[in-house]
């Protein structure tokens, strides 16, 4: 808001001062105040009273002139402009009416909006007879929304030129207090309760307190300690790049600039002037960038010696004039390529999509104090049209950018090979050599779009020798990778941060290069940690040793008290059938003779621990062994002596690795199955702590066992779990990189974006491309890589939940549940020897060959259950024995029937004639037929007799004899029936019958296999016995004289019922009226439960066993 204001203030002799001509300085602000020093001046506006604040004016200007001594009029406005700033007006809390026309008063009305900083600095320039005027005009304040139109109402701001040295300078006091972006973090002079400390500021002579201000009534605003200092006495030019006057010669520039220019030139704060940032107008001095084909590129240049401490980031991100699209803010940065080299910064934007892109510059300079906090440089607006082709995303965006940068200088990390800082390779195999200290303990990080972090540590090998770094890699497949090295700043830091970074891009078609064996650490040969714990190697070759026909000897020294183990790797599994290790002690040294008969790479990891505390495991050493090979005769074997271990290694499955990203303090990852003697251990990434111990906690949930591991602070840590053998020998079995991050991160170094914000971004990128029938192919590809990469590797969330449910469905003994959970735990690609798995599988064999016998059983299926009985006999499971016996009792008897079904209806008409003709039948013959027609329920009257059972055997018909027998279901015939058959065949044999006639053997025999079958179903078929005879009634005994009787009170005689007379009289009558009695009968025991159900429910109960 602009303000015309006039001060009532009655001051004697005071003339009006003219206005000088206005004119461009001729000087800058540096070649004016150069040998200039405030210190004394700041001081002394400092130093005021807090009572001067309720004087006048004229008290308060008598004492910052300190009695008119000063005479210089830069010094006279160097003590007005920092006693002004010393203050925060809009946090003082003035709870009184100040005085009229005093200083205080007037900081009221800028407080209430009646006045402003520039009217202030007018007054008292005034007061001190110092041309000063203020300027009306427009500023792109912080509240300025780059790119928009320019708004004369809502950018108006007032701020002052004032006459110095004989020129004009220009001074904003409201913006070296208030709008400077750079947060100073915590003021010391104020307490926990916001009351000021500085007791500097109060008057000490002064005993009377009336006068003198609470402290809690106004408080002094320290920006950046203590001014902008930028937006004193600040140069035209440097000025017009955020202030337009309304008056064109208050730009104070020769060539002054159009409201137009102003309103298009780029946003720039005043950082960029005071890290001496140029920036070339014609090139890149408007706010907004045209990209051309979906690119574009944008350079800023320092001084080369200065920007030698420079650092710089960047933020990348859509306009709200994008609107309609979906925010992707999260990964636009891995579209944007920073370069650092010497006297420039190169920002390469790739733009995926179509819009409106803000790309705001931060910079530091680690050296000086007052910029030693990142702030706004400038902002440029990036519109790209439709871009023709498709941007491949970068795996990373450093914030110290590609190449060299002020952190490697410190570090004198000098490339020797690969000076550019972007690389690229057609077969994925580098050598990079690095001159630097091994005093730097540098780490190595590799990073990929498409593969996991922890994979591609295999994939890079980097070793010190001779004062270089030698950094070997093989990269996967083709692609982009981001190689990043870590170090510590100085000697006492405890964290590392990222100092040097390489974009290498591999473009050979099927390229395929094998890992690395394992190593237990970034860098080969000796920890630089190994002297802390007294471990000494003796090898004359510091990381790479060859094994001439497959020996070498290692030799190592430990300090009493510290346990060596061992570890071999290779990636051939046949190599690793064959090494062997072999140990000796000798006094303090521990030999180790490696026996490597293929030929190969291979990796020797020593560790060590102290034996009374086995919480922190130290990396001592790591190697990698050349081994020439020698040809393997049969029978051949190590005769060394000392401890060996012949088959610990030869298990070659590949480790587990995952990168887990979580804000949660604890992590959870499920335990190696059929692994025993585990060890796990945490170490943070970036740090120079050995792993230990004592965040990891081992636990079971859900019959499974798991690590609960504790990452309490935001980082990168690093979980391992080993398999220990106690003869001093371990084997890696998995590792995890956890990335502990917070919900908003965003002074994390590595600007870590979580996977599956990547993935969600780059869906939204491919469907914008896609609408505007663009190429999306490259997002496919990425898409399409990371779901292979899902399905290849399941996280250990999912493993543990897999895990989880097939142990429940192991507990529950329900076959389908069991198919489900093995199939889904199969995709776990579990090892054949995993127990869950072996478990799972051989109880769900069991279980589907019990529910088969059943079935089968209860069908009567035949061949149903033939199938059954070779399966469950396949499983060879001793609990399927009963089963097995009574299911192949049934198959025997429906084979018989079935061959008896076959032989009565294969019955030739000859046979049949040969019965019928029988007018006698001999002794057996008409009983067996009799006895078959029984069990068809024919009644018993037409059977008595050869010519019924004649007649009916010869219908020949769907309802004739032949057919009944051949369809009859031993369940229909009733015991009855069956009961009168057997009695009827039970005199004759089958042999007997078959010497008078074959054709009533064959009635015989069905007749007998279908009394069998009924007497399977219902017991034993048993003729009733007769009622025995009743026991003979005992001889009576002469009865035995009975006791006296006891005196009893004598009835009354007088009166006697009816019903007591009668029984007195006929004590053997019965009542005619009472009904009979039911004679007591004994109890029958239970009937015995038939043979068909007792086997059903023995197979049933031990299929839930």
């Amino acid at each position: 808001m602009k303000l015309s204001l006039t001060l009532a203030i009655t001051m004697a002799g005071l003339e009006e001062v003219g206005i000088p001509e206005v004119k461009p300085p001729g000087s800058s602000k540096k070649e004016l105040l150069k040998d200039v020093d405030f210190s004394v001046i700041d001081h002394h506006a400092l130093k005021a009273t807090n009572s001067l604040l309720k004087e006048s004016f004229w008290d308060l200007t008598k004492y910052l002139s300190d009695d008119d001594a000063w005479e210089d009029d830069l010094v006279k406005v160097r003590v007005i402009f920092r006693w002004i700033t010393s203050y925060n007006v809009k946090k003082m809390k003035i709870e009184e009416t100040p005085p009229p026309n005093t200083p205080l008063e007037y900081f009221s009305k800028i407080q209430s909006g009646f006045g402003n900083h520039a009217q202030l600095f007018y007054i008292m320039c005034q007061l001190f007879d110092i041309p000063c005027v203020v300027v009306d005009g427009m500023t792109k304040s912080k509240m300025y929304t780059v790119g928009d139109p320019i708004n004369h109402e809502e950018m108006a701001a007032q701020w002052n030129a004032v006459y110095v040295r004989d020129e004009w300078r220009l001074i904003d006091l409201f913006w070296a207090i208030e709008c400077v972006e750079v947060d100073s973090g915590k003021d010391d002079d104020f307490n926990e309760n916001g009351d000021f400390l500085d007791q500097e500021s109060v008057d000490d002579q002064n005993e009377d307190n009336d006068d003198v201000m609470s402290k809690a009534s106004f408080i002094r605003y320290h920006h950046n300690e203590e001014v902008d200092e930028q937006y004193f006495l600040t140069d035209p030019r440097q000025l017009i790049w955020t202030h337009l006057p309304d008056d064109s010669k208050w730009q104070l520039m020769k060539t002054p600039m159009s409201e137009k220019d102003w309103g298009e030139q780029l946003y720039v704060r005043e950082r960029s002037h005071e890290m001496e940032i140029s920036i070339k107008r014609n090139l890149y001095g408007k706010q907004v960038v045209q990209a051309k084909e979906g690119k574009a590129d944008i350079i800023l240049w320092f001084p080369e010696k200065k920007g030698e401490s420079y650092e710089f980031k960047h933020s990348f991100r859509r306009t709200n004039r994008s609107e309609g699209k979906k925010p992707i803010d999260k990964i636009l940065n891995r579209f944007t390529i920073f370069d650092h080299i010497h006297d420039r910064i190169h920002f390469k934007c790739m733009l995926p999509v179509a819009g409106r892109f803000y790309l705001d510059i931060f910079g530091r300079d680690k050296q000086s104090k007052e910029l030693g906090e990142f702030d706004l440089l400038c902002t440029y607006v990036v519109v790209s049209t439709t871009p023709e082709k498709e941007p491949d995303p970068l795996p990373d965006y450093p914030r110290i950018g590609w190449g060299e940068c002020a952190r490697s200088r410190k570090l004198k990390l000098i490339p020797i090979t690969h000076k550019e800082a972007f690389i690229t390779t057609e077969d994925g195999i580098l050598d990079i050599r690095m001159q630097g200290s091994d005093k730097l303990k540098l780490k190595i990080k590799m990073k990929s779009v498409i593969i996991d972090e922890v994979n591609l540590v295999k994939y890079v090998m980097m070793h010190w020798h001779a004062g270089e770094y030698l950094i070997q890699t093989r990269l996967p497949k083709p692609g982009k990778y981001a190689l990043k090295l870590y170090g510590f700043l100085e000697p006492n830091a405890t964290e590392m941060v990222n100092v040097y970074n390489y974009l290498i891009t591999c473009t050979g078609r099927g390229v395929k290069n094998y890992p690395f064996p394992c190593f237990s650490q970034d860098q080969l040969g000796e920890d630089p940690n190994a002297y802390k714990i007294w471990v000494r190697g003796f090898q004359t070759q510091a990381s790479f040793i060859e094994a001439k026909e497959g020996h070498t000897k290692l030799e190592f020294e430990a300090k009493d008290g510290i346990q060596l183990q061992c570890e071999l790797n290779t990636n051939n599994p046949v190599a690793a059938e064959r090494m062997r290790v072999v140990t000796k002690e000798d006094r303090s040294h521990q030999l180790y003779f490696l026996d490597l008969p293929i030929e190969g790479e291979y990796s020797f990891n020593l560790y060590a621990y102290k034996k009374n505390s086995s919480q922190r495991l130290h990396n001592a050493f790591t190697y990698l062994i050349h081994s020439t090979g020698r040809p393997i005769e049969k029978g051949q074997t190590n005769t060394s002596k000392g401890n060996t271990n012949r088959n610990f290694w030869k298990d070659s499955n590949e480790i587990t690795t995952e990168t887990v990203e979580t804000a949660d303090d604890e992590v959870i990852f499920p335990v190696p199955r059929c692994i025993d003697n585990l060890i796990a251990f945490l170490a943070k990434r970036k740090s120079d702590e050995p792993p230990t111990s004592k965040s990891v906690e081992r636990f079971t949930e859900k019959d499974i066992e798991l690590y609960r591991v504790k990452v309490p602070e935001v980082g990168e840590y690093v979980f391992t779990i080993y398999e220990k053998k106690d003869v001093g020998f371990m084997k890696m079995r998995a590792r995890y990189l956890i990335r502990k991050v917070e919900n908003e991160d965003e002074d994390n170094d590595d600007d870590v974006t979580e996977t599956q914000d990547f993935l969600e971004v780059l869906r939204i990128i491919r469907d914008e491309r896609k609408k505007e029938g663009k190429s999306v192919t490259e997002a496919e590809k990425q898409l399409q890589s990371n779901r292979k990469v899902q399905l290849e590797q399941p996280k250990a969330s999912e493993r543990i939940v897999l895990s989880q449910n097939l142990k429940s469905a192991i507990n529950s003994r329900r076959p389908a549940l069991i198919k489900r959970a093995l199939n889904e735990y199969k995709y776990l690609k579990p090892s054949q020897g995993d127990d869950l798995l072996v478990e799972g599988s051989r109880l769900l064999r069991k279980l589907e060959a019990q529910e088969a016998l059943i079935r089968a059983y209860e069908d009567q299926d035949l061949k149903e259950l033939d199938k059954a009985i070779v399966k469950a006999r396949s499983i060879n499971d001793p609990s399927m024995k009963q089963p097995l016996t009574l299911a192949s009792r049934l198959r025997d008897r429906l084979a018989a029937k079935n061959n008896l079904k076959d032989m009565i209806l294969n019955a030739d008409i000859r046979t049949i004639y040969e019965l019928r003709k029988l007018v006698h039948p001999p002794d057996g013959v008409h009983q067996t037929i009799k006895a078959a027609l029984l069990l068809l329920d024919c009644p018993r009257h037409e059977v008595e007799t050869w010519k019924k059972c004649m007649a009916l055997l010869g219908n020949r018909g769907q309802d004739g004899f032949r057919y009944k027998m051949s369809e009859l279901n031993p369940d229909d015939v009733s015991r009855k029936n069956a009961l009168d058959a057997k009695i009827t065949i039970e005199p004759y044999t089958e042999e007997q019958l078959r010497y008078i006639s074959p054709g009533a053997a064959a009635f015989y025999n069905w007749t007998e296999q279908v009394i069998k079958e009924v007497e399977a179903r219902g017991g034993v078929l048993k003729k009733k016995p007769p009622n025995p005879k009743p026991p003979p009634p005992p001889v009576p005994r002469e009865p035995s004289p009975p006791p006296p009787p006891k005196k009893k009170k004598e009835p009354s005689t007088k009166f006697v019922t009816l019903d007591e007379l009668m029984k007195e009289k006929f004590p053997m009558d019965k009542d005619p009226n009472a009904k009979p009695e039911k004679p007591a009968v004994n109890p029958s025991p239970d009937p015995a439960l038939t043979e068909d159900t007792e086997n059903v429910l023995q197979i049933s109960r031990l299929s839930h066993e």
